[in-house]
């Protein structure tokens, strides 16, 4: 029975590197996920920085646009009083041109701004296209070493299962249909290690009848608490001890 408890322990070391090999491809998509949207927060952050820039131009043509439209409006009017008959429609132009000089004189300072904002504008969107691109590489990096140390991991696995074929032909029917139960209910762990008149699968005490049957090993033993499999790593005491009984 000793025989079966190590093909157990040994089928059982297996198990547990296939379940965490279905944790690690969690573990896998869900970092993928989270470097995803990462990217695609540094992404949105850099279209915004695109449009921020693209509305700042907008703004720097139309106030070129109107400064335009007030230098034009000077002209004419100039030209207009150079034709006025009385004195009172010339002041009344003169009146006029100083407050289009005005105009003026505020939508050149309005450009001024304008040309400051689409200068920072131009440098932000040059920083977030600078962090973009380094989050794309960081991003690319990351996906290839996790899929790197994944793909390595599920191959080691896939030589376990051809393994684990092999050592399930050799435990007797009965042990090993109750051993693959408990590994569904009792989350890939059917085993547990007896230690010091402990289960280590729950924590409980071990009866000490049921302790010393375990390092026996001559009768498959459970935990009356938790019941997943009992056995023990021998050691020269409790080896001792099996010999003497």
């Amino acid at each position: 029975m000793k025989q079966q408890l190590e093909l157990l322990c040994r089928i059982q070391t297996i198990d547990t590197n296939i379940f965490r090999s279905e944790e690690l491809k969690r573990k896998y998509a869900a970092e993928l996920q989270a470097l995803e949207e990462e990217l695609k927060r540094t992404e949105e952050l850099y279209h915004a920085e695109q449009e921020r820039q693209k509305q700042s131009e907008k703004e720097l043509l139309r106030r070129e646009r109107e400064l335009a439209e007030a230098r034009d409006l000077k002209k004419r009017t100039e030209e207009k009083i150079m034709a006025v008959k009385t004195n009172k429609e010339y002041q009344a132009g003169l009146h006029e041109i100083e407050m289009i000089k005005q105009q003026i004189k505020e939508k050149e300072d309005a450009i001024i701004d304008s040309m400051d904002a689409c200068e920072a504008a131009k440098a932000a969107l040059q920083k977030a296209a600078d962090a973009l691109a380094a989050a794309k590489a960081q991003c690319n990096e990351k996906k290839h070493r996790l899929q790197k140390e994944l793909d390595a991991y599920l191959a080691e696995i896939e030589q376990q299962k051809k393994q684990r074929e092999a050592l399930v032909k050799e435990v007797a029917v009965d042990l090993l249909a109750n051993y693959t139960r408990l590994l569904k209910v009792k989350n890939g762990r059917a085993l547990a290690l007896a230690e010091n008149e402990q289960c280590t699968g729950c924590s409980m005490k071990i009866p000490p009848q049921i302790y010393n049957e375990v390092v026996l090993g001559e009768s498959i033993k459970t935990c009356p608490n938790c019941n997943r499999i009992l056995y023990v790593a021998y050691t020269s005491d409790n080896e001792a001890q099996r010999q003497s009984a």
